[in-house]
């Protein structure tokens, strides 16, 4: 009601001074006429009665546009009719009063100059006038009827100009404020898509992780069919071992067999001591990885980029238990071989006893035999044992390089953790960087915040302040109403006490404003204290966990120092293993190298086929990370759509901030206009007004530095948004690398599947080709086997007709040597002497008749024993074939010269040590013959040469059958010591066997290992 009142009695005053001034326009100031209207005019009206000064004008006189139609209040006749003399005494006191008030204008002028500026001062209901008189109900009326006005004071015409800069000034940086927050709508709606693009490439790899669990469903499927076909060949194998075992048994005799497994059984036990060792390395080893698992497991709850590690350390102990469980196998093949190491020292007494009722029933002319046969399975014997002892070395060199490569993986794990380590100093950096950063901004911000509450309890201090000094001015201008009464001062004061006011509403306003700032401000920072408690929580959190990653790099370190000391004592065996394998590989036989070498494939292609399936393991469960990593891929862009969510009602905020400083701006433009009708109405008054103008200006300095606050901290909000938004894009890049990673590891695993597959058929053709051989060979065994015992049949029945021959010939020579006998006791006669010739005639006859026959079996007998020597060259032919398959250049050298001495003394010692002659034949007819051919010729005529010898030296000179006998060429070997052999024609003087002895021995040089006997 107060408010509508004082609008009222503005309306009011404004009417009456709008007249004032039209009239003083067309009269002129020196026309007494114009003054007498004017005064009559002016107090001819008498005043409303004083119920009227407090009733509430209509809304539509508080604008100023309808005042100028409001007509002057009509003057009642009889008043003026009735009472002129008073009119007159009125009118003439009134004109003293303003003629009295324009002279003394400069000091009036001077007494409202001097009084205090008034900056803020609530609006307060003007009391009620007294209602005593006229005067002073219309002094109360003119007074109390003062609208106020929503414009600031006026100002001068310099400074309008300025002051519109400053609100272009003002508008321009809101509309700069919107435009950022219109980039950050952009720039969120970006992140969005990046969301979604995020999302279908985690749907890519999802689809791209069942592609690849079907082709592990494929290769699990060959897996089990290539394991089908491992096991058919292993139990191949096995039976290839029975029959080759069963063929080392024949061929080996059982004195040396049973020498030769006491040794085996020796180096199995130390054998059995490295794997033992080997075992308790392992142990070891594992345990120390399964601490590093059981570390990097607590590692990775929180670092989720140390989970490729853990599950590639899991890899490498599930390699380490697959290579326990081939040490187990192992274990269970050698005490297998204990087993039939005891079946074979059984059989061994057995056959010793056969061997001894053997030995009883021999002759001498069997134990040189014997003795080539025992030198020939004693050389068998030292090639099983070698083979056996390469075949432990080959298994301890696979173990090695096996041990070689985990040293290497787990060389590479460390420098993997040592990168690790090293990411996470680098991420401790930087968070330690981004503490301090919030530490200043958090300092930054509480200086912020007190200095607001300073300026609010300065701002307090002077609203306080200038309520005390509105209340002074009320009182004073109370004061001056009631001098003034109609004076012109009443209006430029109740103007000025509006502007006042006004002022202090809206120093209000802003106070009011500063107290949300200051509570929002207050939030923002408990906020970031308690954002500063987190970011120190986590600090010390990786902290910790960068002195347990250092323990464990130390740790690591420790093993890696251990295993590499391991490494170096296992390669000192290694190469001490290598230089026994050196020495003793020359004297290896086909048969068992094959075999050796089907072993060895088989077991490698069984470490090829774990190492798939830990391979395949490993990819499973990298498949499960991979999902694992999709869905955390999605969570975090739940929860990102959250902080998105939470992010809206800031902009919410920041958009109300926009639309209060877009009124803020419409009530500065309506001030603007106001200001310029004013300006228009109150020209006047500029010289008073100025030194408020500099407060105010001062109080617009202040608006603008409290609104370069509130646009630095939108700035600031503007900044955080960014921060998290640059902190998004990290993730998202973090998540695009993981996914690149993923897609690497696919590719090598398809690359190594690929070569798993290779590798297993070339296996598996290796395979084919080696049984292929394996059955040629036993084929080839089989007919030798046969040929050998039809040899042996025929030398025992030859030699048992030879004995026969042999007792008849001494019965004859026993006969001859009686008849010469008694031919010389009784010589006289003619008819004896001719009895005598008929019956050496008829001996002679028998003889020769024996020896053709003697011959016939002898040719038969070197025909068997051509048949065991061919045999025997192809033997040494194998050998050669195998030197040739030995790696080392070396090793092929020794062995091959190893071989030649012993391919030597084989022939030495089974054929009598006998050597080629190196004489060079006479020339004759048979050059142009090969010389085989040549040979054969001359050894059968060199045969009858002697035979015709014989039989002439028995008829001219009537030498004994047993001289004559034994006066045939025969070529002896020299002694060792000589480097060539010479035939050296020998008359036996003593009786010994006639043939199959050294005498009767020819050995052929061109011939390349043929026998000539006669």
């Amino acid at each position: 009601m107060a408010d509508d009142e004082r609008a009222a009695k503005a309306a009011r005053a404004r009417a009456m001074l709008k007249k004032r001034q039209q009239q003083k326009v067309s009269g002129g100031p020196n026309s007494p006429n114009v003054a007498a209207g004017e005064s009559i005019s002016r107090f001819a009206t008498p005043s409303p009665p004083p119920s009227r000064t407090f009733s509430p004008a209509p809304p539509e006189l508080a604008s100023p546009k309808p005042t100028a139609h409001i007509p002057p209040p009509l003057q009642p006749q009889p008043q003026v009719a009735g009472k002129g003399g008073h009119i007159a005494r009125s009118s003439r006191d009134l004109g003293d009063l303003f003629a009295q008030g324009n002279g003394n204008s400069g000091t009036d002028n001077d007494w409202l100059s001097s009084l205090t500026p008034v900056d803020a001062i609530s609006p307060q209901p003007s009391p009620a006038p007294k209602p005593a008189s006229p005067s002073s109900g219309r002094r109360g009326s003119l007074v109390s009827s003062r609208a106020p006005i929503a414009s600031p004071p006026p100002r001068s015409s310099s400074t309008k100009p300025g002051e519109r800069e400053d609100l272009r000034t003002l508008i321009q940086d809101q509309a700069r404020t919107i435009a950022t927050l219109e980039s950050e709508k952009t720039s969120l709606t970006t992140s969005l898509e990046h969301l979604k693009e995020v999302e279908a490439k985690s749907q890519q790899a999802q689809h791209l992780l069942d592609e690849e669990r079907k082709q592990y469903q494929t290769l699990q499927a060959e897996l089990q069919r290539v394991q089908a076909d491992v096991r058919q060949l292993s139990a191949r194998t096995q039976e290839q071992e029975g029959t080759i075992r069963g063929l080392e048994s024949m061929k080996v005799s059982l004195s040396s067999k049973v020498q030769s497994l006491e040794h085996t059984s020796s180096e199995l036990q130390s054998a059995q001591a490295l794997l033992s060792q080997e075992q308790e390395s392992n142990r070891t080893a594992q345990a120390s990885i399964q601490r590093l698992q059981d570390q990097l497991d607590r590692a990775s709850q929180q670092v989720e980029d140390q989970h490729r590690h853990i599950v590639s350390l899991e890899s490498e102990g599930t390699s380490l238990k697959s290579s326990v469980q081939e040490l187990s196998g192992v274990r269970s093949r050698l005490e297998r071989l204990d087993k039939e190491l005891g079946d074979e020292r059984q059989a061994s007494v057995s056959y010793r006893e056969k061997i001894q009722e053997l030995e009883s029933g021999l002759d001498e002319l069997t134990s040189h035999s014997e003795q080539q046969q025992q030198t020939i399975s004693l050389l068998v014997s030292e090639k099983t044992t070698l083979t056996a002892q390469l075949e432990r070395l080959q298994s301890a060199e696979s173990d090695l390089a096996d041990t070689a490569k985990l040293l290497e993986v787990e060389r590479s794990r460390a420098e993997r953790l040592q990168s690790n380590v090293q990411q996470l100093e680098t991420q401790n950096r930087d968070h330690s960087a981004r503490v301090a950063e919030l530490t200043t901004s958090e300092r930054e911000l509480n200086d912020k915040a007190r200095d607001q509450e300073r300026e609010i309890k300065l701002l307090t201090n002077t609203t306080t302040e200038l309520r005390a000094q509105s209340t002074n001015y009320q009182r004073r201008v109370r004061e001056l109403e009631e001098q003034i009464e109609s004076d012109d001062r009443a209006e430029r004061l109740e103007s000025s006490l509006q502007h006042t006011q006004d002022r202090a509403a809206e120093l209000e306003f802003q106070v009011s404003k500063l107290k949300q700032a200051q509570s929002t401000l207050k939030t923002e920072r408990d906020e970031l204290e308690s954002r500063l408690r987190a970011q120190k929580e986590t600090e010390d959190s990786w902290q910790g966990r960068h002195a347990e990653v250092e323990k464990q790099h130390s740790s690591t370190k420790e093993q890696l120092f251990s295993i590499t000391s391991e490494r170096d004592s296992l390669l000192q065996e290694k190469s001490s293993l290598q230089s026994q394998v050196e020495e003793l590989r020359s004297s290896f036989s086909e048969l068992q190298q094959k075999l050796q070498q089907t072993a060895a494939e088989m077991m490698t292609t069984a470490r090829a086929l774990q190492q798939t399936q830990t391979e395949l393991r490993n990819a499973n469960r990298r498949a499960d990370e991979a999902e694992q990593i999709q869905k955390d891929l999605r969570t975090d862009g739940m929860a990102l759509m959250r902080s998105l969510d939470e992010m809206r009602p800031k902009i919410v905020e920041l958009t109300d901030v926009k639309l209060e400083l877009g009124e803020k701006v419409a009530t500065l433009e309506q001030a603007v206009r106001s200001r310029d009708a004013t300006i228009a109405q109150l020209e006047s008054n500029l010289d008073e007004v100025r030194d408020q103008n500099g407060d105010l200006e001062k109080e617009h300095q202040q608006m603008r530095a409290a609104l370069d606050r509130e646009r630095s901290s939108s700035n600031e909000n503007a900044s955080e948004l960014q921060k998290a938004y640059a902190d998004l894009q990290n993730e998202l890049q973090g998540t695009r690398a993981n996914i690149k990673h993923l897609e690497e590891e696919r590719a090598e695993y398809r690359s190594m599947a690929t070569r798993n597959m290779e590798e297993v058929d070339r296996l598996s053709a290796s395979l084919q080709t080696s049984t292929e051989q394996i059955t040629a060979l036993r084929a080839e065994i089989i007919e030798r086997s046969d040929a050998r015992q039809e040899a042996s049949e025929f030398l025992e029945h030859a030699r048992d007709e030879m004995e026969a021959l042999r007792a008849e010939l001494a019965a004859k020579d026993a006969e001859i040597e009686r008849l010469q006998e008694d031919s010389a006791a009784g010589g006289g006669h003619s008819w004896d002497e001719e009895m005598l010739s008929a019956v050496k005639q008829q001996h002679d006859l028998d003889l020769s008749a024996a020896q053709s026959e003697i011959r016939h079996l002898e040719t038969v007998v070197f025909q068997a024993e051509a048949r065991a020597h061919s045999l025997q060259k192809q033997l040494s032919s194998l050998e050669d074939q195998l030197a040739l398959y030995r790696p080392s250049s070396r090793g092929a050298v020794n062995r091959t010269t190893a071989r030649v001495g012993i391919t030597d003394e084989l022939r030495r010692s089974s054929f009598g040590s006998h050597r080629p002659s190196n004489l060079a034949p006479p020339p004759s007819d048979f050059d142009g013959l090969s010389p085989e051919t040549r040979h054969k010729r001359k050894v059968s005529l060199s045969m009858l040469k002697a035979r015709i010898d014989s039989e002439a030296a028995v008829k001219s000179k009537g030498m004994s059958p047993a001289s004559r006998v034994a006066s045939l060429p025969s070529v002896a070997e020299q002694d060792q010591e000589s480097s060539r052999s010479s035939p050296v024609m020998v008359n036996s003087i003593r009786r010994a066997p006639q043939f199959l002895d050294e005498t009767h021995v020819f050995w052929c040089h061109s011939c390349h290992g043929d026998l000539v006997i006669l």
